[in-house]
């Protein structure tokens, strides 16, 4: 699969729920029963993820909220971005 261009817009499938528990994530695949524990960062990146948004949004909001080097948050992003793809949590728009 070829990682999504900054212009992409995502979305969290219809049965993915999440929260925060202190200063982790949930996410919760409810078709599947699964439960993900994720740190702050991928917590955060999931509640951006809102149909709105796009991949550059994100990675800008994320860089006024976090002190995180503009290249390595790119990089990561798009990465984790890449793996909610390819589990199904996550969609474009």
């Amino acid at each position: 699969m070829n990682k999504p261009g900054t212009a992409t817009i995502f979305k969290l499938r219809a049965d993915i729920r999440h929260s925060r528990v202190g200063d982790e994530g949930v996410i919760l695949r409810q078709d599947d029963a699964e439960v993900l524990v994720v740190n702050d960062v991928a917590a955060r990146i999931v509640e951006l993820f809102d149909s709105q948004r796009s991949l550059d949004d994100v990675i800008m909001v994320l860089a006024q909220e976090y002190e995180i080097d503009h290249v390595t948050l790119e990089k990561d992003v798009i990465q984790y971005a890449s793996e909610l793809l390819e589990s199904g949590i996550a969609e474009t728009t």
